[in-house]
Protein backbone atom coordinates (compact mmCIF):
# COMPACT_ATOMS: atom_id res chain seq x y z
CA UNK A 1 0.00 0.00 0.00
CA UNK A 2 0.83 3.55 -0.71
CA UNK A 3 1.84 5.21 2.67
CA UNK A 4 0.75 8.71 2.83
CA UNK A 5 3.77 10.86 3.83
CA UNK A 6 4.58 13.95 1.55
CA UNK A 7 7.15 13.56 -1.19
CA UNK A 8 8.36 16.80 -0.99
CA UNK A 9 11.91 15.34 -1.92
CA UNK A 10 10.92 13.86 -4.64
CA UNK A 11 10.10 16.46 -7.21
CA UNK A 12 9.09 14.24 -10.13
CA UNK A 13 5.78 13.36 -8.15
CA UNK A 14 2.61 15.07 -8.66
CA UNK A 15 0.47 14.04 -5.52
CA UNK A 16 -3.57 13.42 -5.48
CA UNK A 17 -5.91 12.22 -3.20
CA UNK A 18 -6.64 8.36 -2.85
CA UNK A 19 -9.27 6.59 -4.73
CA UNK A 20 -7.72 8.71 -7.51
CA UNK A 21 -11.21 10.34 -10.23
CA UNK A 22 -10.94 9.91 -14.07
CA UNK A 23 -10.51 14.47 -13.91
CA UNK A 24 -7.20 13.85 -11.77
CA UNK A 25 -5.91 10.60 -14.25
CA UNK A 26 -6.84 12.98 -17.25
CA UNK A 27 -4.85 15.72 -16.01
CA UNK A 28 -1.54 14.01 -15.74
CA UNK A 29 -2.54 12.84 -19.39
CA UNK A 30 -3.00 16.45 -20.56
CA UNK A 31 0.08 17.76 -18.82
CA UNK A 32 2.42 14.71 -20.32
CA UNK A 33 1.44 15.46 -23.46
CA UNK A 34 1.16 19.10 -23.98
CA UNK A 35 3.99 20.06 -21.55
CA UNK A 36 5.87 17.27 -21.58
CA UNK A 37 5.37 16.64 -17.60
CA UNK A 38 6.70 12.77 -16.95
CA UNK A 39 5.79 13.37 -13.41
CA UNK A 40 4.42 10.12 -11.67
CA UNK A 41 0.76 10.14 -9.89
CA UNK A 42 1.29 9.86 -6.24
CA UNK A 43 -1.81 9.33 -3.94
CA UNK A 44 -2.30 10.12 -0.16
CA UNK A 45 -4.34 8.42 2.07
CA UNK A 46 -5.31 12.24 3.43
CA UNK A 47 -4.70 14.90 1.45
CA UNK A 48 -4.88 17.14 5.16
CA UNK A 49 -1.62 15.47 6.20
CA UNK A 50 0.67 16.81 3.62
CA UNK A 51 2.79 20.49 3.87
CA UNK A 52 0.86 23.47 2.85
CA UNK A 53 3.43 24.15 0.40
CA UNK A 54 2.73 20.68 -1.28
CA UNK A 55 -1.15 21.40 -1.01
CA UNK A 56 -0.92 23.89 -3.57
CA UNK A 57 0.47 21.40 -5.86
CA UNK A 58 -1.58 18.92 -5.35
CA UNK A 59 -4.58 17.99 -8.43
CA UNK A 60 -7.94 17.07 -7.45
CA UNK A 61 -7.08 18.24 -3.70
CA UNK A 62 -5.22 20.43 -1.25
CA UNK A 63 -6.74 24.03 -1.88
CA UNK A 64 -3.92 24.60 -4.64
CA UNK A 65 -4.80 25.58 -8.71
CA UNK A 66 -5.69 22.57 -9.18
CA UNK A 67 -8.70 21.66 -6.68
CA UNK A 68 -12.15 22.10 -7.90
CA UNK A 69 -13.67 21.77 -4.28
CA UNK A 70 -15.69 24.93 -2.53
CA UNK A 71 -12.77 24.39 0.01
CA UNK A 72 -10.22 25.19 -1.96
CA UNK A 73 -10.13 28.74 -1.54
CA UNK A 74 -12.54 30.43 -4.89
CA UNK A 75 -16.23 30.78 -4.19
CA UNK A 76 -17.74 28.79 -6.96
CA UNK A 77 -15.00 26.44 -8.05
CA UNK A 78 -16.98 23.19 -7.57
CA UNK A 79 -18.76 23.57 -10.57
CA UNK A 80 -15.97 22.48 -12.54
CA UNK A 81 -13.71 19.43 -12.59
CA UNK A 82 -10.07 19.59 -11.51
CA UNK A 83 -9.75 18.59 -15.20
CA UNK A 84 -11.60 21.96 -16.50
CA UNK A 85 -9.65 24.08 -14.24
CA UNK A 86 -6.07 22.55 -16.14
CA UNK A 87 -8.10 22.58 -19.57
CA UNK A 88 -7.88 26.60 -18.81
CA UNK A 89 -5.03 26.62 -17.12
CA UNK A 90 -3.13 25.10 -20.24
CA UNK A 91 -4.95 27.53 -22.70
CA UNK A 92 -6.48 24.43 -24.44
CA UNK A 93 -10.35 25.45 -24.39
CA UNK A 94 -10.53 25.34 -27.98
CA UNK A 95 -8.52 21.91 -28.67
CA UNK A 96 -11.50 19.53 -29.84
CA UNK A 97 -9.79 16.43 -28.24
CA UNK A 98 -9.54 18.60 -24.61
CA UNK A 99 -13.53 19.57 -25.24
CA UNK A 100 -14.84 16.15 -25.59
CA UNK A 101 -12.99 15.21 -22.88
CA UNK A 102 -13.75 18.08 -20.45
CA UNK A 103 -17.50 17.44 -21.01
CA UNK A 104 -17.34 13.60 -20.03
CA UNK A 105 -15.36 14.49 -16.79
CA UNK A 106 -17.62 17.26 -16.16
CA UNK A 107 -20.67 15.13 -16.25
CA UNK A 108 -19.75 12.34 -14.18
CA UNK A 109 -17.70 14.67 -11.95
CA UNK A 110 -21.27 16.81 -11.10
CA UNK A 111 -23.10 12.81 -10.38
CA UNK A 112 -25.30 14.24 -13.56
CA UNK A 113 -24.75 10.83 -14.92
CA UNK A 114 -22.53 8.00 -16.14
CA UNK A 115 -22.51 4.93 -18.00
CA UNK A 116 -21.76 1.10 -16.04
CA UNK A 117 -19.24 0.89 -18.68
CA UNK A 118 -17.88 4.35 -18.30
CA UNK A 119 -14.22 5.34 -17.51
CA UNK A 120 -15.32 6.21 -14.60
CA UNK A 121 -17.01 3.53 -13.57
CA UNK A 122 -14.48 1.17 -14.67
CA UNK A 123 -11.58 2.91 -12.52
CA UNK A 124 -13.63 3.22 -9.71
CA UNK A 125 -14.37 -0.78 -10.15
CA UNK A 126 -10.46 -1.40 -10.29
CA UNK A 127 -10.45 0.41 -6.84
CA UNK A 128 -12.76 -1.46 -5.08
CA UNK A 129 -12.19 -4.86 -6.41
CA UNK A 130 -8.87 -4.44 -5.23
CA UNK A 131 -7.17 -2.85 -2.20
CA UNK A 132 -4.86 -0.66 -2.14
CA UNK A 133 -5.27 -0.11 -6.12
CA UNK A 134 -4.92 3.71 -6.78
CA UNK A 135 -2.01 3.02 -8.51
CA UNK A 136 -3.04 0.41 -10.84
CA UNK A 137 -6.63 1.90 -11.86
CA UNK A 138 -4.78 5.11 -12.53
CA UNK A 139 -2.36 3.59 -14.37
CA UNK A 140 -4.83 1.72 -16.85
CA UNK A 141 -6.83 4.71 -16.93
CA UNK A 142 -3.87 7.03 -18.04
CA UNK A 143 -2.97 4.18 -21.26
CA UNK A 144 -6.58 4.28 -22.28
CA UNK A 145 -6.73 8.45 -22.38
CA UNK A 146 -3.03 8.47 -24.25
CA UNK A 147 -4.55 6.40 -26.77
CA UNK A 148 -7.96 8.22 -26.78
CA UNK A 149 -5.70 11.32 -27.26
CA UNK A 150 -3.16 10.35 -29.90
CA UNK A 151 -5.74 8.84 -32.16
CA UNK A 152 -7.71 12.08 -32.39
CA UNK A 153 -10.04 12.81 -34.91
CA UNK A 154 -10.24 9.31 -36.10
CA UNK A 155 -11.17 7.96 -32.46
CA UNK A 156 -14.82 9.48 -32.57
CA UNK A 157 -14.97 8.37 -36.30
CA UNK A 158 -15.65 5.01 -35.86
CA UNK A 159 -19.32 4.05 -35.75
CA UNK A 160 -20.95 3.24 -32.16
CA UNK A 161 -22.32 -0.62 -33.66
CA UNK A 162 -18.90 -1.29 -35.04
CA UNK A 163 -16.98 -0.67 -31.21
CA UNK A 164 -20.11 -2.72 -29.58
CA UNK A 165 -19.29 -5.62 -31.82
CA UNK A 166 -16.00 -5.54 -31.29
CA UNK A 167 -15.59 -5.26 -27.90
CA UNK A 168 -18.10 -8.14 -27.91
CA UNK A 169 -15.25 -10.04 -28.93
CA UNK A 170 -13.16 -8.92 -26.17
CA UNK A 171 -15.70 -10.31 -23.67
CA UNK A 172 -16.05 -13.40 -25.14
CA UNK A 173 -12.29 -13.26 -24.49
CA UNK A 174 -12.43 -12.73 -21.45
CA UNK A 175 -15.29 -15.04 -20.63
CA UNK A 176 -13.20 -17.93 -22.26
CA UNK A 177 -9.93 -17.34 -20.27
CA UNK A 178 -11.49 -16.70 -17.02
CA UNK A 179 -14.24 -19.68 -16.59
CA UNK A 180 -13.22 -21.88 -19.70
CA UNK A 181 -9.50 -22.46 -18.63
CA UNK A 182 -8.35 -21.56 -22.29
CA UNK A 183 -5.35 -19.90 -23.39
CA UNK A 184 -6.00 -16.06 -24.12
CA UNK A 185 -3.61 -16.25 -27.46
CA UNK A 186 -5.89 -19.21 -28.52
CA UNK A 187 -9.17 -17.35 -28.38
CA UNK A 188 -7.28 -14.23 -29.85
CA UNK A 189 -6.78 -16.22 -32.83
CA UNK A 190 -9.68 -17.84 -33.08
CA UNK A 191 -12.23 -14.55 -32.77
CA UNK A 192 -9.74 -12.17 -34.83
CA UNK A 193 -7.80 -14.53 -37.26
CA UNK A 194 -10.19 -17.15 -37.83
CA UNK A 195 -13.01 -14.76 -36.99
CA UNK A 196 -15.14 -17.12 -35.23
CA UNK A 197 -18.40 -15.68 -34.60
CA UNK A 198 -20.17 -15.99 -31.07
CA UNK A 199 -22.21 -13.46 -29.32
CA UNK A 200 -21.68 -13.05 -25.32
CA UNK A 201 -24.93 -14.38 -24.32
CA UNK A 202 -23.78 -18.02 -26.17
CA UNK A 203 -20.03 -17.58 -24.58
CA UNK A 204 -21.61 -17.32 -21.05
CA UNK A 205 -23.77 -20.79 -22.13
CA UNK A 206 -20.33 -22.23 -23.25
CA UNK A 207 -18.18 -21.45 -19.41
CA UNK A 208 -21.53 -22.57 -17.53
CA UNK A 209 -22.43 -19.36 -16.30
CA UNK A 210 -25.78 -18.70 -17.39
CA UNK A 211 -27.11 -18.98 -13.56
CA UNK A 212 -24.89 -16.25 -12.60
CA UNK A 213 -26.48 -13.26 -11.42
CA UNK A 214 -23.35 -11.17 -11.80
CA UNK A 215 -22.70 -12.06 -15.15
CA UNK A 216 -26.14 -11.88 -16.13
CA UNK A 217 -26.22 -8.28 -15.14
CA UNK A 218 -23.44 -7.50 -17.12
CA UNK A 219 -24.10 -9.31 -19.86
CA UNK A 220 -27.12 -6.81 -20.53
CA UNK A 221 -24.34 -4.18 -21.41
CA UNK A 222 -22.87 -6.92 -24.41
CA UNK A 223 -26.70 -7.49 -25.13
CA UNK A 224 -27.62 -3.92 -26.97
CA UNK A 225 -24.56 -4.68 -29.27
CA UNK A 226 -23.20 -1.17 -27.13
CA UNK A 227 -24.19 0.88 -29.33
CA UNK A 228 -27.07 3.36 -27.63
CA UNK A 229 -23.94 5.10 -25.81
CA UNK A 230 -24.39 8.37 -25.19
CA UNK A 231 -21.13 9.32 -24.56
CA UNK A 232 -17.81 7.91 -26.34
CA UNK A 233 -15.82 7.47 -23.21
CA UNK A 234 -17.02 3.78 -22.60
CA UNK A 235 -15.02 0.35 -22.99
CA UNK A 236 -16.05 -0.33 -26.64
CA UNK A 237 -14.98 3.02 -27.72
CA UNK A 238 -11.61 3.42 -26.03
CA UNK A 239 -10.46 0.25 -26.22
CA UNK A 240 -10.64 0.34 -29.84
CA UNK A 241 -8.45 3.25 -29.92
CA UNK A 242 -5.39 1.14 -27.44
CA UNK A 243 -6.09 -1.64 -30.49
CA UNK A 244 -5.29 0.98 -32.89
CA UNK A 245 -2.43 2.28 -31.09
CA UNK A 246 -0.76 -0.69 -29.02
CA UNK A 247 -2.58 -3.47 -30.92
CA UNK A 248 -4.87 -6.10 -30.16
CA UNK A 249 -3.18 -7.74 -26.88
CA UNK A 250 -2.89 -4.74 -24.96
CA UNK A 251 -6.76 -4.09 -25.68
CA UNK A 252 -7.26 -7.65 -24.57
CA UNK A 253 -5.49 -7.32 -21.91
CA UNK A 254 -6.42 -3.80 -20.40
CA UNK A 255 -10.31 -5.04 -21.30
CA UNK A 256 -9.90 -8.29 -18.95
CA UNK A 257 -8.45 -5.93 -16.02
CA UNK A 258 -11.66 -4.15 -16.50
CA UNK A 259 -14.07 -6.68 -16.70
CA UNK A 260 -12.65 -8.45 -13.77
CA UNK A 261 -12.99 -5.31 -11.98
CA UNK A 262 -16.78 -4.76 -13.36
CA UNK A 263 -17.40 -8.51 -12.37
CA UNK A 264 -16.51 -7.68 -8.64
CA UNK A 265 -18.65 -4.72 -8.66
CA UNK A 266 -21.45 -6.98 -9.51
CA UNK A 267 -21.16 -9.39 -7.33
CA UNK A 268 -20.64 -6.70 -4.65
CA UNK A 269 -24.04 -4.93 -5.69
CA UNK A 270 -25.99 -8.36 -5.49
CA UNK A 271 -24.26 -9.22 -2.28
CA UNK A 272 -25.63 -5.59 -1.17
CA UNK A 273 -29.38 -5.96 -2.61
CA UNK A 274 -29.70 -8.88 -0.13
CA UNK A 275 -28.51 -6.69 2.58
CA UNK A 276 -31.29 -4.33 2.02
CA UNK A 277 -33.97 -5.38 4.39
CA UNK A 278 -31.30 -5.72 7.03
CA UNK A 279 -31.11 -2.24 7.72
CA UNK A 280 -33.76 0.01 9.84
CA UNK A 281 -35.93 2.39 8.13
CA UNK A 282 -37.67 5.06 9.87
CA UNK A 283 -39.19 8.60 9.13
CA UNK A 284 -38.09 12.02 9.70
CA UNK A 285 -40.41 14.47 8.83
CA UNK A 286 -41.58 14.14 5.25
CA UNK A 287 -38.94 11.61 5.14
CA UNK A 288 -37.50 8.16 4.75
CA UNK A 289 -34.56 7.22 5.89
CA UNK A 290 -32.46 3.96 5.80
CA UNK A 291 -29.68 3.37 8.18
CA UNK A 292 -27.51 0.42 8.16
CA UNK A 293 -23.85 -0.24 9.38
CA UNK A 294 -22.40 -2.92 6.57
CA UNK A 295 -18.92 -3.31 5.22
CA UNK A 296 -20.31 -2.69 1.85
CA UNK A 297 -20.02 -0.31 -0.79
CA UNK A 298 -22.75 -0.84 -2.53
CA UNK A 299 -25.67 -0.46 -0.02
CA UNK A 300 -26.45 2.69 -0.83
CA UNK A 301 -26.41 1.98 -4.58
CA UNK A 302 -28.61 -0.50 -4.29
CA UNK A 303 -31.25 1.29 -1.34
CA UNK A 304 -31.56 4.22 -4.03
CA UNK A 305 -32.10 1.33 -7.01
CA UNK A 306 -34.54 -0.67 -5.22
CA UNK A 307 -36.51 1.19 -2.16
CA UNK A 308 -37.68 4.57 -4.06
CA UNK A 309 -39.13 5.69 -1.50
CA UNK A 310 -35.94 6.31 0.55
CA UNK A 311 -35.11 10.17 0.49
CA UNK A 312 -32.02 9.48 3.05
CA UNK A 313 -29.30 6.68 3.80
CA UNK A 314 -27.24 6.80 6.58
CA UNK A 315 -24.04 4.45 6.33
CA UNK A 316 -21.91 3.29 9.03
CA UNK A 317 -18.47 0.90 8.07
CA UNK A 318 -18.76 -2.05 10.13
CA UNK A 319 -14.69 -2.18 9.97
CA UNK A 320 -13.44 1.64 10.43
CA UNK A 321 -16.45 3.04 12.09
CA UNK A 322 -17.00 5.96 9.40
CA UNK A 323 -20.21 7.85 8.64
CA UNK A 324 -21.57 8.91 5.22
CA UNK A 325 -25.39 10.45 4.70
CA UNK A 326 -26.45 10.55 1.47
CA UNK A 327 -29.81 12.01 -0.09
CA UNK A 328 -31.95 11.14 -2.88
CA UNK A 329 -31.05 13.85 -5.87
CA UNK A 330 -35.12 13.67 -6.54
CA UNK A 331 -35.91 13.90 -2.65
CA UNK A 332 -35.93 17.82 -2.47
CA UNK A 333 -34.00 17.29 1.10
CA UNK A 334 -31.26 19.46 2.19
CA UNK A 335 -28.16 18.82 4.63
CA UNK A 336 -26.84 22.69 5.26
CA UNK A 337 -29.30 22.44 8.64
CA UNK A 338 -28.06 19.19 8.98
CA UNK A 339 -24.48 19.41 8.89
CA UNK A 340 -24.48 22.62 11.05
CA UNK A 341 -26.15 20.57 13.60
CA UNK A 342 -23.73 17.83 13.29
CA UNK A 343 -20.49 19.86 12.97
CA UNK A 344 -21.56 21.81 16.62
CA UNK A 345 -21.98 18.18 18.31
CA UNK A 346 -18.36 17.29 17.22
CA UNK A 347 -17.18 20.02 18.81
CA UNK A 348 -18.93 20.09 21.66
CA UNK A 349 -17.71 16.45 22.06
CA UNK A 350 -14.30 17.82 21.34
CA UNK A 351 -14.92 20.53 24.32
CA UNK A 352 -13.86 23.22 21.82
CA UNK A 353 -15.86 26.77 21.80
CA UNK A 354 -18.89 26.86 19.43
CA UNK A 355 -20.29 30.63 20.19
CA UNK A 356 -18.45 32.88 17.99
CA UNK A 357 -18.99 30.88 14.70
CA UNK A 358 -21.16 31.80 12.20
CA UNK A 359 -24.48 30.08 10.89
CA UNK A 360 -22.47 30.23 7.09
CA UNK A 361 -19.55 28.17 8.40
CA UNK A 362 -21.55 25.46 10.33
CA UNK A 363 -23.30 24.92 7.06
CA UNK A 364 -20.34 25.88 4.53
CA UNK A 365 -19.87 22.91 1.60
CA UNK A 366 -16.24 21.39 2.34
CA UNK A 367 -14.48 20.98 5.39
CA UNK A 368 -15.33 24.04 7.53
CA UNK A 369 -14.94 25.80 10.93
CA UNK A 370 -12.18 23.21 12.45
CA UNK A 371 -14.38 20.25 11.92
CA UNK A 372 -12.46 18.48 9.62
CA UNK A 373 -13.65 15.29 9.61
CA UNK A 374 -17.19 16.16 7.87
CA UNK A 375 -17.13 17.34 4.52
CA UNK A 376 -20.73 18.04 3.28
CA UNK A 377 -20.99 18.28 -0.52
CA UNK A 378 -24.08 20.29 -1.95
CA UNK A 379 -26.35 20.26 -4.98
CA UNK A 380 -25.45 22.87 -7.23
CA UNK A 381 -27.28 24.82 -10.26
CA UNK A 382 -25.00 24.57 -13.67
CA UNK A 383 -27.09 26.16 -16.75
CA UNK A 384 -29.94 26.39 -15.17
CA UNK A 385 -30.45 23.05 -14.48
CA UNK A 386 -29.18 21.28 -10.76
CA UNK A 387 -26.73 18.85 -10.99
CA UNK A 388 -25.98 16.09 -7.91
CA UNK A 389 -26.86 15.32 -4.52
CA UNK A 390 -26.39 15.71 -1.01
CA UNK A 391 -23.54 14.26 1.18
CA UNK A 392 -22.13 14.55 4.46
CA UNK A 393 -18.89 12.56 4.70
CA UNK A 394 -17.21 11.64 7.77
CA UNK A 395 -14.32 9.41 5.46
CA UNK A 396 -14.49 8.10 2.03
CA UNK A 397 -13.08 5.62 -0.64
CA UNK A 398 -10.96 8.51 -1.55
CA UNK A 399 -10.55 9.65 1.91
CA UNK A 400 -10.22 6.54 4.11
CA UNK A 401 -8.29 8.18 6.52
CA UNK A 402 -10.35 10.81 8.10
CA UNK A 403 -10.55 10.59 11.72
CA UNK A 404 -14.03 8.97 12.53
CA UNK A 405 -16.65 10.89 14.61
CA UNK A 406 -17.42 11.05 18.17
CA UNK A 407 -21.08 11.28 17.76
CA UNK A 408 -22.35 7.73 18.65
CA UNK A 409 -25.09 6.05 16.02
CA UNK A 410 -27.80 6.86 18.00
CA UNK A 411 -27.02 9.98 18.53
CA UNK A 412 -26.53 10.52 14.35
CA UNK A 413 -30.24 9.23 14.11
CA UNK A 414 -31.94 11.70 16.81
CA UNK A 415 -29.62 14.68 15.08
CA UNK A 416 -30.96 13.54 11.57
CA UNK A 417 -34.68 12.57 12.85
CA UNK A 418 -35.14 16.37 14.81
CA UNK A 419 -33.17 18.42 12.02
CA UNK A 420 -35.47 17.03 8.97
CA UNK A 421 -38.16 16.98 10.70
CA UNK A 422 -38.16 21.13 10.39
CA UNK A 423 -37.79 21.25 6.59
CA UNK A 424 -40.46 22.24 4.29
Amino acid sequence: MVESTALSEKPAVKKTHWGVHVDEVAIKMLQEKVSGDTSRLYFLLNANEVSVEDKVEMIGAGGGALDEHTNGGRSGRREHSAFTLAVKQLGLEEDARTTKLAEFIDRVDSGAGSDPYDLSKVIQAIHRANVGSSEDGGNWCLEVLRCYWDEGKQYFLRPAKECGAWFEKLGCIWLGARFGGQKVNDLIKRFFTDKIELTFDQAVVKVGKKDDPAINQMARFFRNGCERMLQPFALPRALAAINSKKGIRTAVKLARVALDAKLEAEKSFQQAKEEVDSGETFKAGRFQVYRTTTASKNVKDAILKMRKEISVIMQRNSYSGSVQIFSRATSGVRFEELAAAIRLEELRLKDKPTDELFPEELKGAGNTCGVMNWYLIVRRKEGGVWRGSYMLLNGSDSYPNVPKTRISWDRLKEIVIDVLARQR
